[in-house]
């Protein structure tokens, strides 16, 4: 069994500047660090157990991280992720997240990009910034594996009529990712058009709540390839 490698707690408060929540609804007001620090999770007095697992991985993005029921059997989910985080403000975190060594690394980012700017988005813009996040975490952590998530597809009934491009745009986000994850030397890409079920009208309903956020159904899926991949990175 692979032991978990943990140096430090994972609770830490950071700066963080202006931050919107992923919501179908309205954004969420600016986000101080006095009002709402990061807390990666599992807490220290659970990586005081760590060596129940056999892994761990990172996991690092927006509130589609941070709300996962995240279930890797064997490998122990540290969520560092937070609600309305960019792929652009998360560079500047980079040397905010918990002194460990995980065995994988897991990014998603792509889907506050599209609800804060709709349409008007670059997935150009947003590539080199995601580019710039991935290099940026293998610097700091050359042996992990890194896993590059393509944005969850969106069902468009569910969302709001002033929204009706969000689907479209994530799928040019995801083709962003996919740039990023085959660019780069030791990064994989978990793309979840190909994980999760979709219909005529994108995400299939019992995979989402509100044409963004996900299921447990959902979570499920995504947890079993993320398992699968971790397994790989350990052979």
């Amino acid at each position: 069994m692979i032991g978990l490698r943990v140096l430090a707690p994972v609770a830490l408060a950071i700066s963080f500047g202006i931050a919107f929540g992923l919501s179908t609804g309205s954004f969420r007001s600016s986000i101080s660090v006095a009002s709402s620090p990061l807390v990666c999770r599992p807490s220290a007095p659970t990586l005081a157990e760590a060596h129940h697992y056999g892994a761990s991985i990172l996991m690092f993005g927006n509130s589609q991280i941070y709300d996962g029921n995240w279930n890797l059997g064997l490998t122990l989910p540290i969520n560092c992720a937070r609600q309305g985080l960019t792929a652009r403000a998360a560079i500047n975190l980079v040397p905010t997240l918990p002194v460990i060594d995980p065995d994988a690394i897991l990014l998603g980012f792509g889907a506050v990009e599209v609800l804060q700017a709709g349409s008007a988005v670059n997935p150009a813009t947003f590539e080199y910034e995601l580019t710039t996040l991935v290099e940026a975490m293998a610097a700091r952590w050359p042996k992990a594996r890194i896993l590059v998530a393509t944005v969850p597809p969106m069902r468009r009934q569910l969302l709001p009529t002033t929204r009706g491009s969000a689907a479209t745009t994530a799928t040019a986000l995801s083709e962003a990712a996919r740039a990023v994850a085959a660019a780069q030397t030791g990064t994989r890409l978990i793309d979840l058009s190909n994980i999760l079920p979709v219909d005529a009208d994108g995400l299939m309903e019992a995979m989402t709540h509100d044409g963004v956020h996900l299921t447990p159904a959902a979570y499920a899926l995504w947890s079993a390839k993320i398992a699968d991949e971790v397994a790989a990175a350990l052979r």
